[in-house]
Formats: C-alpha cells, sequence, structure tokens
C-alpha cells in the first residue's frame, strides 16, 4: 500500500507542478521520493503511508531523520539548484511529510492546488525547523457519488493504463 499511495501522490504532484517535481532522484544518502525543483523555494517531500501524521501525532524520529539527512546531502542540493558550497551550508531546505487522510468524496480533481507550494499547503510541525506535514486524502466512493452515476467499475475502466 505504501508504494501505491506514494504512485498515487506522485500522479497528484504532477498534475499540479509538472516538470518541477523530480521522483526517485539518485542521492549519496538514498532516494527522496520526491524532489520540488523551484528556484524561489525548493524542497523534498516524501510519502509516509501512516496514520499516526493525522491531527496531532507526533513525528516519527526515523522520518525526521532521513528527511534531514537528504536536506543536507549535497548531490540531492546540486539537484535543487543550490550549487554553490557556501549556499549549501547556510541552507535550511523545507522537508514536508505526505500522509494519507480519508476525507470529502472521489473528486476528479487533483488532490493538491497547483496554484500553491506544498509548503503552503502543509502545517508546520511543532518544534522543528522547516519541517511540514501535508495530509492528501486517499480518495474513496460513498453513496452520493454512486448517486451520481459514478459506478466502481466505471473508475477501475478510467484509471486503467
Amino acid at each position: 500500500m505504501s508504494l501505491l499511495y506514494e504512485h498515487y501522490v506522485l500522479g497528484a504532484l504532477r498534475k499540479a507542478y509538472g516538470p518541477k517535481i523530480l521522483y526517485q532522484a539518485k542521492a549519496a544518502t538514498g532516494y527522496p521520493d520526491f524532489l520540488f525543483k523551484d528556484t524561489s523555494q525548493p524542497m523534498i517531500l516524501d510519502t509516509k503511508y501512516k496514520l499516526r501524521y493525522d491531527g496531532a501525532g507526533k513525528p516519527c524520529t526515523d522520518d525526521i531523520r532521513q528527511l534531514a539527512g537528504y536536506a543536507r546531502d549535497r548531490c540531492v542540493l546540486r539537484k535543487l539548484g543550490v550549487v554553490e558550497k557556501e549556499a549549501q551550508d547556510a541552507s535550511i531546505i523545507p522537508c514536508v511529510i505526505i500522509y494519507p487522510g480519508v476525507e470529502g468524496e472521489l473528486s476528479r480533481e487533483g488532490p493538491i492546488e497547483g496554484a500553491k507550494t506544498p509548503k503552503e499547503q502543509a502545517r508546520e510541525a511543532d518544534g522543528l525547523v522547516g519541517f511540514h506535514f501535508m495530509r492528501v486524502a486517499l480518495p474513496r466512493i460513498s453513496q452520493a457519488s454512486s448517486d451520481q452515476g459514478i459506478s466502481r467499475e466505471a473508475i477501475c475502466r478510467e484509471s486503467a493504463p
């Protein structure tokens, strides 16, 4: 389910931001899920298929350490456009943990607004500098969707390759 959620978020990010999203870019410390390559505000985005981040859940220390490592990886920083060593040493790259939630009805619209950066759509993590949490809700089929003539079979056909 984690990989399925990651791919769902990848589709939503690409729909919202297009070529600004780099997926699984190779770095010295691993492969961050997503890099948001924006000249004014580069970011590291990582999906976590954990409901613990919904509401007042405490962040997982291992997740914070993972993203903090990516944010200090010179290879990642170069891919985000922070090239000069002095700029890399001085930079605090925002990190956004994307987690699932179930809310709303099935929508044909993407769950992420392209007019806002991921950081603008996220809530700040208490006690951590540069860390944010962003819910990307999982789609669900409700009775109202069925009443509108949207069937499970139609959704499956629409999403098939």
